[in-house]
């Protein structure tokens, strides 16, 4: 059963990510930043926004988890 969601990518990699501590910058950038409207892959400034650096630090100290995060936007709506 395929979960309808505004974050696909995000649900994506939590699923194969059990742990934020150990993330590279790219692994982070694939959990947090693919499903923003900003978002550019092809940028060759790597620039993080405040969001990305809030939740990134999470992740490393181990506040939040990949699944905990995915866990709290299920089924969340925008607008």
């Amino acid at each position: 059963m395929t979960e309808k969601t505004e974050f696909p990518q995000l649900m994506a990699a939590a699923r194969k990510l059990a742990d934020g501590r150990d993330l590279s910058r790219d692994q982070l950038r694939g959990l947090l930043c693919r499903d923003c409207r900003f978002w550019h892959e092809q940028d060759e400034e790597e620039l993080e926004c405040s969001c990305f650096l809030i939740l990134a630090t999470l992740l490393a100290e181990g506040v939040l988890t990949p699944e905990s995060l995915a866990r709290s936007l299920r089924g969340h709506k925008t607008g």
